[in-house]
């Protein structure tokens, strides 16, 4: 059972959503990577690893729509 959380106290979430669940993971698993990104995904996450670094602390993480229908049905509108 997929089951989203709030984050902690202090910290912000950021819902993103590729339209489809595998995009979505894919897309994650692009930005987590420490190597260089070659995908057709490259600009925008070179554009999100970059803006992490603004921040203390950003961790990245893929929760399935299922798992977060308010995000998902928000990201289909």
């Amino acid at each position: 059972m997929v089951r989203w959380l709030p984050p902690p106290q202090g910290w912000v979430k950021i819902n993103v959503d590729a339209g489809l669940s595998s995009d979505s993971r894919w897309v994650v698993n692009n930005i987590q990577q420490l190597s260089e990104d070659y995908s057709d995904s490259r600009p925008f996450t070179w554009d999100v690893k970059n803006l992490a670094l603004k921040f203390h602390f950003c961790r990245f993480q893929f929760i399935a729509g299922e798992g977060n229908g308010a995000g998902h049905a928000m990201a289909n509108e």
